[in-house]
């Protein structure tokens, strides 16, 4: 009797260090979830300030346009000056329109990241339910 109360006590001994264990595996990935979910959330506020500032590079181009079409008609003379103008709205518009699309490349590998993170947390969880079962079984069975 002393001999299966000793290794009862070393199974349960066991069985709570593979729980603790579990129980730690799980709340490191949730920090690591928590920290991505804040990383994805700074690149989309990014992202939305790019993109923001892509809608107002365009309608100040069609200001611009318009503006110059405007001058156009008063002042021959003055048509270049104001093309160049314009050209560089454009070029600023197109340096947004890359800024913005190096964003969503950036969420769509953090989107990538976060899946495999979640799938790495489902596989740890499912082994530390497998081993708890286990481990109950055990006492279960002595």
């Amino acid at each position: 009797i002393k001999k299966l109360e000793e290794d009862h006590r070393n199974e349960v001994d066991t069985i709570q260090k593979d729980l603790d264990r579990a129980l730690f595996l799980s709340s490191e990935h949730e920090d690591r979830i928590k920290s991505m979910t804040d990383r994805t959330g700074t690149v989309l506020e990014s992202l939305d300030k790019s993109q923001n500032r892509v809608v107002t590079l365009e309608e100040e181009r069609l200001v611009k346009e318009n503006t110059f079409l405007k001058w156009q008609q008063e002042s021959r003379e003055t048509a270049a000056d104001y093309e160049q103008r314009l050209l560089d709205v454009e070029k600023e518009l197109n340096k947004q329109i890359l800024i913005s699309s190096d964003g969503e490349s950036t969420i769509k590998k953090l989107e990538e990241d976060h899946r495999n993170e979640v799938d790495t947390i489902q596989k740890d969880l499912d082994r530390a339910l497998f081993l708890s079962s286990e481990h109950e079984d055990r006492i279960k069975s002595m």
